[in-house]
């Protein structure tokens, strides 16, 4: 099935111009971490185009991050899942609302994400999806 006829991400029919950035992310993933873990909140079509490596972080398809997100306890997760980047908007970091909700409101944690690749720089909320080093990986340019 190719959704790229009925739902045009990618074009200038885009209903979500952000969602080319996503796209990009996602073939990006696939042809440079192929096989590696990457956590993203907006996990949809970064993991449709990453090759399916994408772990879904804000628990709407993922039940096992629930507990460790109640529990402020994100990095946890990411380590004991080897999940080794983050790729999602720049929003996902800096809205208090969202790290509490997420389970990353912890200065030192935040502290650790590397910024590897920037793959738009957007002009509203959904700006500067960006992929952050979690692990001691090395990321293509």
């Amino acid at each position: 099935l190719n959704v790229s006829g009925i739902y045009p991400v990618g074009t200038d029919l885009s209903p979500y111009p952000h969602q080319l950035s996503m796209l990009n992310a996602g073939i990006f993933l696939k042809d440079n971490l192929p096989g590696r873990k990457v956590g993203a909140w907006n996990a949809g079509i970064i993991g449709y185009y990453g090759g399916g490596h994408v772990i879904n972080l804000d628990g709407l398809v993922n039940n096992d991050i629930y507990e460790y997100a109640v529990n402020n306890e994100l990095p946890t997760y990411l380590e004991t899942r080897d999940i080794c980047c983050i790729v999602d908007f720049e929003n996902m970091l800096t809205e208090e609302q969202l790290r509490i909700r997420g389970g990353y409101n912890d200065p030192s944690f935040l502290d650790t994400l590397q910024p590897q690749k920037v793959f738009d720089g957007g002009k509203n909320r959904w700006k500067d999806l960006t992929l952050y080093l979690i692990n001691n990986v090395t990321v293509p340019d």
